[in-house]
């Protein structure tokens, strides 16, 4: 059991979801922390990132790594993954005291021959609570569940949230026995709007966008990503610092690239794409919706 990066959760409105709503769901709650995996290899407790294995050599994503190795309980897997996050301080701010740096685990992978694949939530959460191990609850099960059912949803996700403090990012919704229309098994989320980019006057001496490119770096490179890219270098390099920046510009274009392409490619009907010039648009429209940081 080597290292395997957890897979990509769609928006609502991608094709890679398409009839995901048409069945039983479970509705959990979106956590905004550092996504972490952990399993068993070689006679000892492994764990990674989002993008890859962590090891001795390697930073440890802001203490993850050393809390999993410091606990006994997580020895007791030989064939499971499990997938969750590292609740450390990113662009939401507002989960409770006691709640920050432990690993809330929200899918559970088995490489079990008889029992090979995703498990179910009522199958996994009743192991780890054996074990003793947090797990990130559902907000409800619904059958066949609306857009408007879960857009009144994320208004009631509080999970961990500290009193009078507001609601969470947004929420995820899984369909365990659901393959979408390329034969993958996808999850979907829904993210609450004020967590989304809102327009922003165009800032003096750039031009309004027409082309493509601007498009798509308009409707992708959204506030809460900055944000998330903005956290991931803070936590990494124990604040932020001007000469940033440019790193800032390459990892939330890396993002739009690796993560949002094929949502792109259906959405403006297989575009002919200058990526010099989309790179461009992305770092015009991290001006435009972060100017404090320049």
């Amino acid at each position: 059991m080597n290292f395997k990066k957890y897979m990509h959760i769609e928006r609502l409105s991608s094709p890679e979801t398409a009839g995901i709503l048409d069945g039983e769901c479970y509705i959990f709650p979106k956590l905004d922390g550092s996504n972490g995996v952990v399993w068993f290899e070689d006679g000892d407790v492994q764990c990674g990132s989002r993008n890859r294995h962590l090891t001795n050599d390697q930073a440890d994503n802001n203490g993850f790594a050393d809390y999993i190795h410091s606990q006994q309980k997580f020895r007791d897997f030989p064939y499971l993954r499990l997938y969750g996050e590292w609740l450390v301080p990113h662009s939401l701010r507002t989960y409770r005291d006691d709640v920050w740096r432990k690993f809330y685990v929200f899918d559970v992978f088995s490489e079990h021959e008889e029992s090979y694949g995703w498990l179910d939530y009522t199958y996994y959460s009743a192991l780890l609570s054996f074990y003793c191990l947090d797990d990130i609850q559902p907000l409800t099960k619904l059958y066949e569940p609306t857009e408007d059912d879960l857009n009144k949803l994320l208004d009631l996700n509080t999970y961990l949230i500290k009193e009078d403090s507001g609601v969470g990012e947004g929420i995820v919704i899984k369909r365990y026995d659901f393959k979408n229309q390329y034969g993958r098994t996808c999850w979907a989320k829904v993210v609450k709007e004020n967590f989304k980019s809102k327009p922003k006057p165009v800032v003096a001496g750039l031009a309004p966008a027409q082309d493509v490119e601007s498009r798509i770096a308009i409707n992708f490179v959204t506030l809460s990503l900055i944000n998330k890219e903005i956290a991931k270098i803070e936590n990494e390099m124990n604040g932020w610092r001007p000469e940033y920046i440019q790193r800032l510009f390459q990892t939330v274009f890396y993002c739009i690239v690796k993560e949002n392409m094929w949502d792109i490619v259906k959405k403006y009907k297989y575009p002919q794409i200058s990526f010099k010039k989309l790179m461009e648009m992305t770092v015009r429209e991290i001006k435009i919706k972060k100017p404090e940081l320049f």
